[in-house]
């Protein structure tokens, strides 16, 4: 009797395998080829802005009103998605209350959002200053300027970001793909405005790839959910409880997690006008592949993670989650491979042409190298992050995000003078590490 092929084999695998497998699969396959579409819009974004621009003081100004104006939002948003993807996802569609919690929801994101757009115009003239002390005068007022007129932004992130976890909830992933709106709306107003337009074509066009971005989240929720429920001004839907127990830990945690970005910008702006810039092409080329992995396996993942832990089944859901964490490993070592000699090419192809020159592309091929060792770490991170949410260890994943800063931080200010912009990208490296260490121990049955 002859073997069963290697292909019948591991097709008798598949189908004997969990639901769950099957399940994640089919969402890592559609998150990553809406991913994908919306990343190829960031690159020619990217590509554009480059030539335009180059290594100058605008695109420093822009990167860091554009940090000032979008992470408290950012982080509400984050929060939200950890919080409240899980407990929408328990929810049956169309059920009286799960509308009546969207649309308190639906209220409680525009009260947040335009509390955040006066905070923002209120908190900027301090702000700005102490995050880019080391820029030129030129450069710091126009960040302010920048800052004033991307406000709205802070409102604009709230609403997409509260329709993307409806979406991300009821695993229509094509959501994904509107994402890109921001990108689109930048890549067509810096090919279209005059060259003497300065940072206008950088902030108009992202308000205007945020809102269509929001016009095709909420076309894609409303089919969904065959409506958007309008808004409710109160918190007197029970889900509210749960959503309570977990927000206060979550939001501290989000908040010192992020700070990763403002931190690395001040850094490097003490490092002198074009440092912010080089930073932020190399963060965008590392962003590539972080973004696709990343949103790819936590929007994949925890949806089918929420569904192991409602259902008691703890080992099952365990084992899952330690093997995705080994394969996202193994692929982070595979993109350093790939990418540490392929640096310089890379950067060439995607950046160099117009205002940016070759001596450029040697400052970012070094600084990218550097950012590409925290990727095995943050891969692997992204997968025990997900299931550390689904079993509700919020505050566990504060103690992680409060050890990563501290590390980040001593690791930037000792690393920072000797390999300068470089030391930056070294840092993060040792920061994922911690944390990766860190939520494999914190994960473990026993440790529970």
């Amino acid at each position: 009797m002859t073997k069963p092929s290697l292909a019948i084999r591991a097709l008798s695998k598949w189908e004997s395998a969990h639901p769950d497998y099957h399940r994640t699969l089919r969402g890592l396959l559609s998150v990553g080829a809406f991913v994908v579409a919306a990343k190829c819009v960031g690159m020619a974004k990217e590509i554009a802005v480059a030539a335009r621009y180059g290594v100058s003081g605008i695109v420093d100004a822009y990167l860091l009103a554009l940090t000032v104006s979008t992470w408290a939002p950012s982080v509400m948003i984050s929060v939200g998605a950890a919080v409240l993807v899980p407990r929408l996802a328990r929810l049956q569609s169309g059920a009286r209350a799960r509308a009546k919690f969207l649309a308190e929801l639906n209220a409680t994101a525009v009260i947040l959002g335009t509390g955040l757009l006066m905070l923002t115009i209120f908190a900027a003239p301090w702000l700005v200053p102490w995050l880019s002390s080391g820029l030129s005068p030129a450069s710091q007022a126009a960040t302010l300027t920048m800052v004033l007129r991307m406000s709205p932004m802070a409102l604009l992130v709230i609403g997409a970001g509260l329709l993307a976890i409806r979406l991300q909830a009821s695993e229509r992933h094509s959501y994904a793909l509107a994402e890109a709106g921001p990108a689109l709306g930048i890549l067509l107003l810096v090919l279209l405005m005059p060259l003497g337009s300065g940072w206008r074509p950088l902030v108009w066009g992202t308000l205007l790839g945020a809102v269509l971005q929001i016009g095709w989240s909420g076309f894609t929720a409303r089919r969904a959910d065959g409506r958007l429920e309008g808004m409710s001004f109160g918190l007197s839907s029970p889900e509210w409880r749960g959503v309570y127990s977990a927000l206060g830990v979550m939001t501290a945690g989000s908040l010192i997690a992020s700070l990763v970005t403002p931190v690395d910008q001040m850094f490097a702006a003490r490092l002198g006008d074009g440092a912010v810039a080089i930073l932020g092409y190399a963060n965008r080329l590392v962003a590539l592949v972080t973004g696709l992995g990343a949103v790819t396996l936590a929007r994949a993942l925890l949806p089918v993670f929420s569904g192991a832990a409602v259902a008691d089944q703890i080992s099952r859901g365990y084992r899952q989650a330690k093997r995705w964490t080994w394969i996202s490993f193994a692929c982070g070592l595979v993109a350093i491979a790939v990418g540490w000699p392929s640096a310089p090419w890379i950067v060439g192809i995607v950046f160099e042409r117009g205002s940016f020159d070759a001596g450029n592309t040697k400052q970012v091929v070094e600084v990218l190298r550097a950012f590409l060792f925290h990727l095995p770490f943050y891969f692997g991170g992204v997968v025990l992050v997900q299931w550390m949410l689904a079993l509700g260890l919020f505050r566990r994943l504060l103690y992680v995000a409060m050890a990563a800063i501290v590390v980040k931080v001593v690791l930037n200010a000792a690393l920072a003078g000797p390999f300068g912009i470089a030391g930056i990208g070294w840092s993060t490296g040792g920061a994922y590490a911690v944390s990766f260490l860190m939520q494999l121990a914190l994960i473990r049955p026993g440790s529970r």
